[in-house]
């Protein structure tokens, strides 16, 4: 504990903010999201990228892929700084997360983990200066599986005295939905994450937690992506429209399922134009802007 402890206060200590009054967008790393039993001196913190003159403005809860394993908010050379600088020029405000990863724990505490920082984004509105009921998240494969489970089975979230509805949407790119249609071979790569037992698998699948009417979803997914990733998103989409959600899938042309991830963060890129349209039809009165 003493150690843990050591350590989180020396990533509070690098933290860092942009000075107030300038154009960029503010930059703080490293803020711990949840503080309580078993915290994590790295996997408990997130990056926020917050505009720089606007109050009100959308919140994206960004959650990165690595199935279930591996991956890290500040990884992926950079991208993920590049995504929530770029959305910040936009008026949105961007919080990308750690989570604990296996081996260290087993489904649902990754789950646990996005809903513990829902429930922080959701309190520091007043804070930060964003609008508690603009919050989005936002993950890549394997975060786009735990951004649609905390959104749709309402048992996370509810751990923190929240319900689903606190979710103004969902985009979810090249994730995996639905974990008893991985086929025999899928199910044994990920069984230290999940288990094999079909009720495991059932209780971990989005696809099949759809509770009530959910938020709006974006789906996206690359040509190029893994085999069956398109088949997932279909799974979804299907679920999501048989309880009347409102549910939208884009294929993305000339990616494959590791960089269609990279393009959130460059202007011009149809992911990002997907993300702005998708915030613009959710929150009409307000941020963002058309790119």
């Amino acid at each position: 504990m003493k150690h843990a402890c050591a350590a989180l206060s020396l990533w509070a200590a690098i933290a860092f903010v942009f000075p107030s009054g300038t154009d960029q967008p503010r930059e703080l790393r490293n803020l711990a999201y949840y503080e309580g039993p078993g915290a994590h001196p790295r996997k408990h913190l997130l990056n926020l990228f917050l505009p720089s003159a606007s109050a009100g403005h959308p919140v994206l809860v960004f959650v990165h892929g690595g199935s279930w394993k591996r991956g890290d908010k500040d990884a992926y050379g950079g991208a993920y700084g590049a995504m929530g600088r770029s959305l910040a020029a936009e008026g949105v405000a961007v919080a990308v997360i750690n989570y604990r990863l296996t081996p260290e724990v087993r489904h649902p505490e990754h789950t646990r983990d996005v809903a513990r920082a829902v429930s922080w984004v959701h309190n520091k509105a007043s804070l930060y200066g964003w609008n508690a009921r603009k919050i989005v998240l936002v993950g890549h494969s394997a975060g786009a599986h735990l951004c649609s489970l905390t959104a749709l089975d309402a048992t996370y979230l509810e751990e923190h005295g929240l319900t689903p509805d606190v979710i103004g949407g969902v985009v979810g790119v090249s994730g995996i939905y639905d974990l008893t249609r991985l086929g025999v071979t899928g199910q044994l790569l990920f069984q230290d994450v999940f288990g094999v037992r079909d009720e495991q698998l059932q209780s971990a699948s989005p696809a099949l937690r759809v509770q009530g009417k959910p938020a709006p979803f974006l789906l996206l997914y690359a040509d190029k992506d893994i085999p069956t990733f398109d088949y997932q998103t279909r799974r979804l989409e299907s679920a999501l429209d048989k309880s009347g959600g409102t549910v939208r899938s884009v294929e993305i042309p000339d990616r494959n399922h590791r960089n269609i991830i990279a393009g959130l963060g460059r202007k011009g890129d149809p992911v990002r134009d997907e993300v702005l349209r998708f915030l613009r039809e959710l929150f009409p009165s307000g941020q963002p802007p058309a790119p």
